[in-house]
């Protein structure tokens, strides 16, 4: 694998799509076209996916802090039925911060799903929750679960965003994402905002 785009994911193991496991907690999405995540992992930070790579969430996917998952081409992020992806300190699936209940879930614990120019490609990823941590975008503060930018023209199939500290799905620039069916609640903001 390339160094290129890494992710870096902790407490948890990957297989890529021949079911090979992977021992490096470093995963570059440019080179690994397919992978499933088998166990419930954890990302810090950018989670950049591209050339044409498929995600398969078979269950929760947790985000820390200042997270967010970036597509920047044709990539597939879908699950079984129910994916999840949520914060870190939400204890669906298991208390993965390991400190009981000294940490509350809450909206904008991490900050969402970006689709950015020139991106294409499916989200089909049961539910999105906890997102809409503001973050700079063309120089300004927002704050929203899922962002289009640019030309992006991504899918959002059958699916539902919740807690969200911003809009559910805020559409910039010339951005054309097509909306299945989607179920907002608890959403501080719009919940698609154009």
């Amino acid at each position: 694998m390339g160094d290129n785009a890494s992710m870096t994911l902790t407490k948890c193991s990957i297989a890529d799509s021949s079911n090979t496991a992977l021992q490096t907690f470093s995963v570059s999405l440019r080179t690994l076209n397919d992978f499933t995540v088998i166990i419930l992992p954890v990302v810090s930070g950018k989670m950049t996916i591209r050339c044409g790579a498929k995600v398969n969430i078979p269950g929760i996917l947790k985000m820390e802090g200042v997270s967010v998952i970036s597509n920047e081409d044709t990539a597939t992020i879908a699950g079984t039925t129910p994916s999840i992806i949520t914060s870190y300190k939400d204890d669906s699936g298991g208390d993965t911060n390991d400190d009981g209940e000294a940490t509350k879930r809450a909206a904008g614990d991490w900050v969402g799903i970006a689709c950015n120019s020139g991106s294409c490609g499916t989200i089909d990823a049961g539910r999105i929750k906890h997102a809409g941590q503001q973050s700079v975008v063309g120089g300004v503060w927002k704050s929203a679960a899922i962002i289009t930018l640019g030309d992006a023209a991504p899918l959002f199939k059958d699916g539902e965003i919740r807690y969200s500290a911003g809009d559910g799905i805020l559409i910039l620039d010339q951005s054309s994402p097509s909306l299945g069916n989607l179920r907002f609640s608890d959403i501080a903001g719009a919940d698609i905002n154009r």
